[in-house]
C-alpha cells in the first residue's frame, strides 16, 4: 500500500537523476502510520527549510525520494515504522528545527555549545544560553556503565551508557556529535569543486566513496557525464579504499578477539598499501583525488607497479590468515537489518554498485559476496572475501582503462542532483541543490546513519565484556553520521 501511495504521487523532475515524489501532509502521514509491510527501506532522511525530504528503496530497487511540507513546523515521525528514522529526526530537530510529531525530544549533534541554534534554518535561532545535554543520559533502573567519548586509540568519538542487568547489556544507548563539522553550512554558498573538499572530510575511512558521492550528485544537478577513463579511475580508487578500510577494521577487531600477532600482521599489510597509495595517488587516503566532473589527476604508469606490488602482498596475508572463530561466532547477531557489510553478513544483498548501480560497474561481472548467520564472525569473514573480489576488480580495471580526457567542466547551472557510491561500509548518499554554480542546500547521507539502531540491537543481551568486540565488528565510522 505505501509503494502504490507513492507511485501514485506527483513527480517532480527538477531532481536528477530520480524524481520526486511530492506528497501533501496527509500523504506523509499516510506513509508513516501505514504497516510495516517491509515495501520500502529507509535510506536518509533530512530537511530543507520549508520541509522534510526521505529517500526510500522498493522492493524492486526502485528509488524513491520523497519531499512533503510541514505543518507548523512539524511533521509525522517515521520512527514507528522505520526505527533506524530516530536519529535522522533528532539530527533535523538540531540543524533545521523541524519536530517529529511524537518523537522523544533527544539531542543528537548540538551539544549546547554552538555559537548559533537550528543553523540551517532561515534564519537560524539566537545562540544557547547554557549547555541544553545533560552530561549522562537519563537514569534507568539497574547499574549503569558509561564509556567514552575518549577511549583506546583510533576508536570512534562516541558516547555509550549501558544498563546492565547479570553481566549483560539490558539497554544500550550511544550518543553523537563529537565529531559534527559543520558540513551542510561549510558547503553552502560555495561552487561544487569547492565544496567537494569538504565531502572528502566527511569520513577519512570514506573519504573517496564520499566524494564520489558528491560528485556524482552534482553531476546529475547539472546535467554532466564523466569521461570513461574518470570513472574507471574512480572505481580503481574505491575498491582499495574499501581493501584499506576492511584491513583496518579487520586489525581492530583481531585486537580486540586477542588475537594480537594476526591483527599486527594485518595493520603491516595496511601500511604497505597506505605507501603504495601515497605514491600512486600523492596521499595515503587518495584525499582529493575525485572531483565533480571527474579525477584530479591520472594513474602513472610506473607508479601503478607498486598498487600492484601491494596486491600481490595482500592477497598473500588474505591466504595466511585465519580467524579466531571461537571469539568471533555467534557474537553480536544482526539479521535482515543494517547498511553494508552489516546487512549483507545478515542476509541483505543490498550493494550501490549493482543497485541502482553506476558507472563503470555496470560492464563489470561479479557476484556480491554475502552471508546469513549476521554475527561477528560473519561480519569479519565478508570482509576478508569483500578484500579478494576488489583485488579481483582493481587488476581488471588496471588492465582495461580507457583512453581519454580525466574531467568535464562545470557549468554555472542550476538544478537538484542525487548521488550514490558504496562504500566500504556500505551505501553513501549526497543530496545537492545548485543555483547559479553555487550550492544552496546539501545532505551526505553515511551508511553509519542506519547501521546505528543495527549495533544497538546487537549489544542489547550481549555479555558486558563482549560490547568492544562487538562494536569493532561493525567497522570504525562513526563520523560521518556526524556531518
Amino acid at each position: 500500500m505505501t509503494r502504490a501511495r507513492l507511485d501514485a504521487a506527483p513527480r517532480d523532475p527538477s531532481l536528477r537523476p530520480w524524481s520526486w515524489r511530492r506528497l501533501d501532509a496527509a500523504g506523509w502521514r499516510a506513509i508513516a502510520e501505514g504497516r510495516d509491510d517491509g515495501d520500502l527501506a529507509l535510506l536518509a532522511l533530512w530537511a530543507a527549510p520549508e520541509g522534510v525530504r526521505a529517500l526510500f528503496r522498493g522492493q524492486d530497487g526502485a528509488i524513491l525520494p520523497v519531499a512533503a511540507p510541514l505543518t507548523a513546523g512539524c511533521y509525522p515521525t517515521l520512527a514507528a515504522r522505520w526505527p533506524e528514522a530516530a536519529g535522522f529526526e533528532a539530527a533535523i530537530a538540531d540543524l533545521w528545527g523541524h519536530r517529529a510529531e511524537n518523537a522523544a525530544a533527544e539531542k543528537r549533534l548540538d551539544h549546547g555549545v554552538w555559537p548559533l541554534s537550528i543553523p540551517l534554518a532561515t534564519p537560524p535561532g539566537p545562540a544557547p544560553m547554557a549547555p541544553e545535554w545533560p552530561e549522562f543520559f537519563a537514569p534507568l533502573p539497574g547499574e549503569q556503565w558509561p564509556s567514552g567519548p575518549a577511549g583506546p586509540p583510533f576508536a570512534p568519538p562516541e558516547h555509550w551508557r549501558f544498563r546492565l542487568a547479570g553481566g549483560r547489556i539490558a539497554a544500550a544507548a550511544r550518543r553523537a556529535g563529537y565529531a559534527h563539522k559543520g558540513q551542510i553550512s561549510l558547503m553552502r554558498g560555495k561552487p561544487a569543486r569547492v565544496a567537494a573538499r569538504f565531502a572528502a572530510r566527511l569520513a577519512g575511512e570514506a573519504t573517496v566513496a564520499h566524494a564520489i558521492a558528491f560528485a556524482a550528485a552534482a553531476e546529475a544537478a547539472l546535467g554532466l557525464t564523466i569521461p570513461p577513463r574518470a570513472a574507471s579511475l574512480r572505481a580503481v580508487m574505491a575498491e582499495l579504499e574499501r581493501i584499506a578500510t576492511h584491513l583496518s577494521d579487520l586489525a581492530d577487531l583481531l585486537a580486540a578477539a586477542g588475537a594480537a600477532r594476526r591483527a599486527a600482521r594485518t595493520r603491516d599489510t595496511l601500511g604497505g598499501l597506505r605507501a603504495a597509495l601515497a605514491a600512486a595517488f600523492g596521499h595515503r587516503l587518495m584525499m582529493d583525488a575525485v572531483v565533480p566532473g571527474g579525477v584530479a589527476g591520472d594513474l602513472d604508469p610506473g607508479r601503478s607497479d607498486a598498487l600492484r606490488a601491494a596486491l600481490a602482498r595482500i592477497e598473500t596475508w588474505r591466504a595466511r590468515l585465519s580467524l579466531p572463530e571461537a571469539a568471533l561466532a555467534g557474537r553480536g547477531v544482526v539479521r535482515g537489518a543494517g547498511a553494508g557489510i552489516v546487512g549483507r553478513a545478515g542476509g541483505r544483498p543490498d550493494d550501490a554498485r549493482r543497485s541502482p548501480g553506476y558507472s563503470p560497474y555496470e560492464r563489470l561481472d561479479f557476484v556480491t559476496p554475502n552471508g546469513r548467520a549476521g554475527d561477528a564472525l560473519a561480519r569479519a569473514a565478508l570482509r576478508v572475501a569483500e578484500i579478494g573480489l576488489s583485488v579481483t576488480l582493481i587488476r581488471h580495471l588496471l588492465a582495461t582503462l580507457p583512453p581519454g580526457t580525466l574531467s568535464t567542466p562545470l557549468a554555472s547551472e542550476s538544478g537538484e542532483g542525487l548521488g550514490v557510491a558504496e562504500g566500504p561500509a556500505g551505501e553513501i548518499w549526497h543530496f545537492l541543490a545548485i543555483s547559479g554554480g553555487l550550492i544552496t542546500e546539501a545532505f551526505p547521507c553515511d551508511p553509519f546513519w542506519r547501521n546505528e539502531t543495527a549495533l544497538i540491537g546487537a549489544l542489547t543481551g550481549a555479555a558486558h565484556e563482549d560490547w568492544r568486540l562487538i562494536r569493532a565488528s561493525f567497522g570504525g565510522g562513526g563520523a560521518g553520521a556526524d556531518l
